[in-house]
């Protein structure tokens, strides 16, 4: 079970702070039983015309005792936090992580909105559950042992009937609790379900409001919240359920306490102080009980969240990591070998590719939107699994290299470029400190755009936030490119690099690319076909097959070829 292995896990790293806070709570729960007993001593004192002076110093004494109770909770609290932040913040890291080496069609699946749900919220939930549930749990369970065990010296048969209420009355508890589980289940899925959709909405707020889908969006939000509504208030009845339950367990339990004490006081067997301590112990014991009740609560949304945590880790990527390291070397070669390639099962994309391309070379990849130039783009560095043929480097199958140690020596460059609200510096080292500022403007010297570096208000040190001393869609890619040259790989590939560029930042590119193809292998995929003149070989596409292949210039010197055609725009239709 999950919650046993998050146990295990992510709190044996913290065996110290553990032993120290089961110490405290050990400590609080024997004050706490200690305090009922003075109480006892200062009636049967009062009652027994006992001088003043001990009345006094038993008040005092009770007094410090309760300050000492109250400072060993807050010690306790606070261990508590520390150890459930420390615990959630591993296992969100761990997560996380996980989630980065999932491959592409898990990813694909999942919006933002329902993976910050499961990362955040869910994560948040067992906070609660690593920092109060558990101890909780345990702490109560001592004080209701230790209040047994006193009782035990009052009267064996008032100890022992106390204790098979109490065990009755946790096992109703935990019976029903259990039943609630599956219903935050469905909340928690119909919460991510809405944040998701929310997500997806604001990120496409432009296209929304030119549209004029204001209304269908709210319609949306509306059915979605109509779908969460019953299944919270079904889950919120069984948490109501579970309260009425816990006061019909407390009133059992007084009245047991009540009778048994009222029953020891007519037959002589105890005193008025010891009454109270009866009556005192009961509804002492009756407290954890109903924490224990709440605790129970929490641990329903606390199991959801497990259960949905669980399928996360359960997530498995098709993508295999091999053992294989990609040096760098003198040579180095690409092949594809009749490639096939399908996202779903029985829709072709790709049909029977192959190629190879070779350092110093670059190769131009064009055709129709759909044709599935970006879906090569992205089996090269395996991002997904290939269905037959063979990718090859340098004579090796790209499945027996290490995952990282192959992505290590491609870059792979789309329109879109992640841009993170943090310094240029970090932007372009992606938050790697071991990049010293001399490397980072040796390699924007290297692709030229040192100038660009200089012209930034603050230069490396430049902010960037939504909304201010934001970046152009060209701006994004110079830094996409700065972050090759410093990564130096072997392979470059630009999957429509400059379809957002304005000619002032193209120049910039053009001299980028020029730096970036010597010494490399280059595939430049690109609707616009100017961007391909730095190409020496040409592939055609057209619904995944190749359609014509060969050296850039011989196609250009045949009027009978596509790519000639294409080029002198006779045939419009073949590019979208």
């Amino acid at each position: 079970m999950l919650t046993l292995q998050l146990l295990r896990k992510y709190l044996q790293e913290q065996k110290g702070k553990l032993l120290a806070l089961m110490l405290l709570l050990v400590l609080t729960t024997g004050v706490q039983l200690v305090n009922p007993q003075i109480l006892r001593f200062f009636i049967d004192s009062a009652l027994g015309q006992a001088e003043m002076s001990v009345l006094l110093y038993t008040t005092i004494v009770y007094i410090l005792v309760s300050i000492l109770y109250q400072g060993l909770k807050v010690a306790s609290t606070y261990l508590c936090q520390l150890i459930g932040w420390s615990s959630t913040n591993k296992l969100r890291e761990d997560l996380i992580d996980h989630c980065m080496h999932l491959d592409m069609t898990f990813h694909e699946t999942k919006q933002p909105g329902e993976m910050i749900e499961r990362l955040e919220a869910d994560i948040h939930k067992l906070f609660d559950f690593f920092s109060k549930l558990v101890l909780d749990i345990i702490n109560n369970g001592i004080i209701i042992v230790g209040i047994l065990i006193f009782l035990a010296f009052i009267d064996l048969r008032l100890s022992l009937m106390l204790g098979v209420y109490t065990v009755i009355a946790i096992y109703i508890l935990n019976k029903y609790q259990r039943y609630g589980v599956k219903f935050w289940v469905k909340s928690h899925e119909k919460t991510a379900e809405f944040n998701a959709y929310i997500e997806e909405k604001i990120t496409g707020i432009e296209d929304n409001k030119a549209s004029g889908s204001k209304t269908f969006t709210i319609n949306g939000c509306i059915d979605i919240l109509s779908d969460l509504f019953p299944v919270n208030i079904r889950a919120y009845l069984i948490n109501y359920n579970l309260w009425n339950i816990s006061v019909v367990i407390s009133s059992v339990g007084l009245v047991i306490g009540l009778g048994f004490g009222a029953y020891l006081w007519s037959m002589g067997q105890a005193t008025a102080g010891t009454v109270y301590l009866i009556l005192s112990y009961t509804q002492l014991l009756n407290s954890p009980l109903e924490q224990i009740r709440r605790k129970l609560m929490d641990l329903q949304k606390a199991e959801a969240s497990i259960i949905r945590l669980e399928e996360l880790v359960n997530e498995k990527s098709k993508i295999n990591s091999g053992d294989l390291k990609l040096e760098k070397l003198n040579d180095f070669k690409l092949e594809l070998d009749e490639v096939c390639f399908e996202y779903t099962d029985g829709k072709t994309i790709l049909n029977n590719i192959s190629f190879d391309l070779s350092r110093n070379k670059t190769l131009g990849i064009v055709g129709r939107t759909g044709s599935g130039k970006t879906t090569i783009a992205k089996l090269i560095p395996r991002f997904y699994e290939i269905r037959s043929g063979s990718i090859r480097i340098n004579g090796y199958k790209t499945s027996s290299f290490d995952l990282k140690n192959l992505r290590q020596h491609i870059a792979y460059i789309t329109q879109d470029v992640s841009i993170f609200h943090a310094t240029l510096r970090d932007n372009l080292t992606m938050f790697n400190s071991g990049i010293s500022d001399d490397e980072i403007m040796r390699a924007a010297k290297e692709a030229g755009l040192s100038d660009w570096i200089d012209s930034k208000s603050s230069g490396l040190d430049t902010y960037f936030e939504k909304g201010k001393d934001s970046l152009s869609a060209g701006e994004s890619q110079l830094i996409a490119f700065i972050r090759v040259f410093l990564r130096n790989p072997e392979l470059i590939i630009l999957d429509e690099a400059s379809a957002k560029l304005d000619s002032v930042t193209e120049k910039y590119m053009d001299k980028a690319i020029e730096r970036l193809t010597e010494d490399r292998a280059c595939i430049i995929i690109a609707h616009k076909l100017s961007t391909l003149d730095k190409a020496d070989d040409i592939i055609v596409l057209d619904k995944g097959n190749i359609v014509e292949q060969g050296e850039r210039e011989k196609l250009m010197k045949s009027s009978d070829t596509v790519y000639y055609r294409l080029r002198n725009n006779v045939l419009k239709e073949v590019l979208v």
